[in-house]
């Protein structure tokens, strides 16, 4: 199996992931659960691609495949077309290097009993990106690259406000210089002015340093202000792909479920609902599955047997929108 294009930074080609749970001490062989299903997914040098879907549909799952920390049960993943399970270990650290992550909660993602310093010059001592005598210059660097004070790096987490640690955190994920970093859901622990300042950040940070993010979050007026292209999942499959200017829009939007996301985000002015959009709030059974057709089955108001009985397929809209739907006609 080969990458799709070496011309890409990240790649998910075929992604699945099982994890057998067992109910109960008696339980001895349990049971497989799919967190992700077949995902297909690219980043490319400095996109920024946003991730959305509701709670339990694979996000973070998928995230932490791509960074390595979990294995794909099938499938591969591709670090500039090289598979980072096929690395040697030089190759390996350098992909670990290049692909950091920024986690949702800033207090439990960093260690209580360390000084920022300690937790940021870590980094720098595993990589060897500098030399010792250099460690607090670098750490006061990234304190400033990410607005904070230099003698912030003598004080510990809890002595810092939710926005100030998830700074910190960021400034963690940029110690080794990386191409890319995996933002799982970095604003939803935080007040919603603090979330502007650190999304501000962050594309300040990418226009700078030239990131790409892997952007995941339930907020779509978020993603859509982000990102330059948006996938779509639901239990552990992309349904959509889709540039972000088209996510909120009502005649863009082609895949039911993302309807549904849609549908869910506040109108200002209840009056300004349109009715085609009402009708996208209509569910069936939320916990209804179907094994080998269309996974969204159960909730679709139009499906027929034929969604029953096969999994849809890829169908190109354009070049920067694709949709798994059997409903869907492909473009001309």
């Amino acid at each position: 199996m080969t990458a799709m294009s070496k011309g890409y930074l990240l790649e998910a080609l075929h992604v699945t992931k099982d994890y057998r749970v067992q109910e109960g001490f008696f339980d001895t062989k349990g049971h497989v659960v799919r967190a992700l299903d077949r995902v297909d997914l690219s980043i490319g040098q400095g996109e920024v691609l946003g991730l959305v879907g509701e709670s339990g549909c694979g996000k973070s799952t998928l995230a932490r495949v791509l960074l390595g920390l979990e294995r794909p049960s099938s499938g591969k993943v591709f670090y500039r077309g090289v598979d980072p399970a096929a690395m040697d270990r030089q190759a390996l650290m350098a992909f670990r290097r290049d692909v950091q992550m920024v986690f949702q909660d800033p207090s439990s993602s960093l260690n209580p009993k360390k000084t920022v310093f300690q937790t940021l010059s870590e980094p720098l001592k595993i990589h060897r990106l500098c030399p010792g005598r250099r460690y607090r210059d670098e750490v006061a660097r990234l304190l400033e690259e990410v607005g904070l004070d230099a003698d912030a790096m003598d004080r510990y987490p809890h002595q810092f406000s939710g926005g100030q640690r998830q700074r910190i955190g960021l400034a963690r994920a940029l110690s080794t210089r990386p191409k890319m970093i995996v933002a799982d859901e970095p604003t939803s622990a935080l007040d919603v002015s603090i979330q502007a300042q650190i999304i501000n950040l962050l594309l300040e940070l990418k226009k700078r340093l030239g990131l790409a993010y892997l952007f995941i979050s339930h907020d779509l007026p978020v993603v859509q202000y982000v990102s330059q292209r948006v996938a779509v999942m639901y239990r552990g499959q992309v349904m959509e792909l889709l540039e972000s200017t088209s996510l909120l829009e009502e005649d863009d939007v082609r895949h039911p479920y993302t309807e549904y996301l849609v549908s869910s985000v506040p109108v200002p002015d209840p009056a300004r609902r349109s009715k085609k959009r009402e009708r996208r709030k209509e569910t069936g059974d939320p916990d209804g599955y179907i094994r080998g057709g269309c996974t969204f089955y159960h909730r679709c108001v139009k499906r027929d047997e034929t969604c029953a009985h096969a999994r849809p397929g890829p169908v190109k809209i354009s070049d920067s929108h694709v949709i798994w739907c059997h409903k869907i006609a492909p473009a001309d």
